[in-house]
């Protein structure tokens, strides 16, 4: 896939930002002028293309304080696994500090990144708030860790959330039946057997006496 960063007003047309064609893009030193600016992304492939929805910048003298939380709140791991977490929060000047207590043993917290990481030591379920936090303010919310003797479970939906980030509601490309690398097998197939969707070379090792499926279940990591 190929990428085209756009950006514009209400009232103007957007225009492509010259030099932004990767996946991710960043809008350095925003000045006052550039507040209200809407920024959106074409992706194409070629079969096609889709755009994005806009973002607005807004772009403040003074700090504003985080308004929420948006990395998921219920996670699960094994133990002796490695293990990594990120906080993540929106609405917030940066630069953000981050918080988290409890942590499980074996876990250990980077309060500038946010990144929960380690290998846990122990089973159970431990109720951890996070918080992330600057000058103007904070917001929190509570995490919830499960470790297990054995891997957990992954439901296709937090498989599908992982694989295809803003594009998990179009059914066209992270519906069971969609094939969005073009490969010959369906979202269901890819996660069943443990593949990529997105990587045409990381086909589904689908037994020879395998049934039609035509119903999601979990999986176990690997």
């Amino acid at each position: 896939m190929t990428y085209q960063w756009q950006k514009g007003t209400f009232t103007g047309n957007m225009a492509d930002i010259p030099g932004a064609t990767d996946a991710t893009y960043t809008f350095a030193k925003p000045t006052l002028t550039d507040h209200l600016t809407l920024m959106r992304c074409v992706v194409s492939n070629q079969a096609g293309s889709a755009t994005s929805a806009s973002e607005m910048l807004f772009v403040t003298t003074a700090p504003t304080a985080p308004t929420q939380i948006t990395s998921y709140i219920a996670v699960s791991t094994q133990v002796g696994a490695s293990f990594s977490y990120g906080i993540s929060a929106t609405g917030g000047t940066a630069p953000l500090a981050y918080a988290a207590s409890p942590l499980p043993a074996g876990l250990s917290l980077d309060p500038n990144s946010g990144q929960i990481s380690g290998i846990p030591a122990q089973e159970g379920a431990t109720a951890i708030v996070i918080d992330a936090a600057n000058s103007a303010g904070h917001i929190s919310a509570i995490l919830t860790v499960t470790v297990t003797e054995t891997a957990p479970a992954v439901s296709i939906d937090a498989w599908r959330l992982a694989n295809f980030g803003a594009s998990v509601t179009d059914p066209s490309i992270a519906g069971d039946q969609a094939d969005p690398d073009g490969d010959g097998f369906t979202n269901l197939q890819e996660f069943t057997y443990g593949s990529n969707p997105l990587d045409p070379a990381s086909a589904p090792a689908i037994p020879a006496n395998a049934s039609p499926m035509t119903t999601p279940f979990k999986r176990r990591l690997k």
